[in-house]
């Protein structure tokens, strides 16, 4: 069942992008790069905040540990990981929204009566 549900989801999203006026597409673009901003960035401070607390609590947080942080998840014991983890899937999911909403702009930028940029 969820196969057909997604199924129709991603074919609803394919006529929505080939069907919208492009300007549509500009707006709902920027407002998905908005929510997942208000959401994503807030999330993934608040996620490494906790995780900078958690691997101190262990003994395991070393210098840069920032730069690649989910490496250090398989220091954390099981309270840590749970600790972490709402801020880490809500802070992947607002990524996830951005990410949308520029492929939308784009999308949208595409279908302006600028045409293709590249060639």
């Amino acid at each position: 069942m969820i196969e057909v549900a997604l199924t129709v989801t991603g074919l609803l999203a394919m006529a929505t992008l080939a069907l919208a006026p492009w300007p549509w597409l500009l707006q709902g673009g920027a407002a998905l790069m908005a929510a997942g901003v208000a959401f994503g960035i807030p999330a993934g401070w608040r996620y490494h905040a906790l995780l900078h607390r958690e691997l101190g609590r262990v003994g395991a947080r070393v210098p840069g540990w920032w730069w690649q942080p989910t490496a250090h998840h398989r220091h954390l014991d099981d309270s840590g990981r749970r600790a972490i983890a709402p801020s880490f899937r809500l802070g992947a999911a607002g990524c996830g929204v951005i990410f949308l909403g520029a492929f939308v702009v784009g999308v949208g930028l595409l279908r302006s009566d600028g045409g293709w940029p590249f060639g």
